[in-house]
């Protein structure tokens, strides 16, 4: 296990996210949406630095209470959502396409809510949060980012810790 001082300043990552009971959350521009209870995959990608880098981008997404700019940031302030897990990758180029739609392959997952973290994707993923049901798959999702990226992986379990700030 990693802490978040290990994610690289610059790449793309991968929340794993529990909804512990199905809640409907407004979700801003996409207006009130329903999410079922389970595991869910939300992938994004920083390549600045300060508070554009990758740690502290991550580091938002834990906070609770920030200013909502993102999709993320509307679902990840219910209280019913915690994030589980981080699995990053050192890069210098946007891989966030590419990683969400393998994990969408490689998982079976279903896309709930359209368009999620995905307004300005060109690659057709259809959303960057993807729900994968009760498959507690962390395990696996890291698997693949090493079988893909290599070493440059790395993961971090959040269920075991206390980095989520409430």
């Amino acid at each position: 296990m990693s802490s978040l001082n290990e994610l690289p300043q610059k790449g793309t990552y991968t929340l794993i996210v529990f909804v512990l009971d199905k809640t409907k959350v407004n979700v801003g521009k996409l207006g009130v949406k329903t999410f079922l209870q389970g595991y869910y995959t939300y992938t994004g990608s920083a390549f600045g630095t300060g508070a554009s880098s990758l740690p502290c981008r991550v580091s938002r997404h834990l906070n609770r209470e920030k200013k909502k700019r993102w999709h993320i940031d509307f679902l990840l302030a219910d209280k019913s959502v915690t994030v589980e897990s981080i699995v990053a990758i050192v890069g210098k180029r946007k891989l966030e396409c590419q990683v969400n739609q393998l994990i969408n392959k490689q998982m079976q997952a279903r896309i709930l809510v359209p368009r999620f973290g995905a307004s300005d994707c060109l690659n057709h993923c259809g959303s960057h949060l993807l729900y994968i049901g009760n498959m507690d798959a962390k395990s696996k999702i890291y698997k693949l980012f090493q079988q893909k990226f290599g070493r440059k992986s790395i993961f971090i379990d959040l269920s075991m810790s206390s980095l989520l700030k409430a």
